[in-house]
């Protein structure tokens, strides 16, 4: 993944500095509305050339894909090295016991 891209959050006015820190306004929101400043001070605006490389979109930071395992079969169905497990929350903790050992002889990654 590439370094070069900017940490897009919204752009705030000085009033509504109390609001930052709620989790819905960290990611990005077009300004809109005369209370929201522009300011390029504040932060870079997306453009369109901002996106990842097509083949390495959706990847985890490890650098594999990630694929959600809820049963045995799941687990067998998976053909390729660079994938990353990560097991459903419904299961089990003895299900996941064995499905993890499973996935360590076909050595694929476990994520949680």
């Amino acid at each position: 993944m590439s370094n070069d891209r900017p940490n897009f959050r919204g752009h705030y006015s000085l009033t509504n500095k109390r609001h930052v820190r709620r989790r819905d306004l960290q990611q990005w929101r077009f300004p809109r509305g005369i209370d929201r400043s522009l300011s390029s001070s504040r932060g870079p605006m997306p453009a369109v050339g901002f996106s990842h490389p097509k083949e390495d979109r959706f990847k985890h930071p490890c650098n594999l894909r990630e694929t959600l395992v809820s049963s045995k079969t799941d687990l067998l169905n998976i053909a390729e090295e660079k994938i990353a497990v990560r097991f459903s929350g419904k299961m089990g903790q003895k299900k996941k016991i064995e499905l993890t050992k499973l996935a360590k002889e076909k050595g694929l990654k476990v994520l949680n």
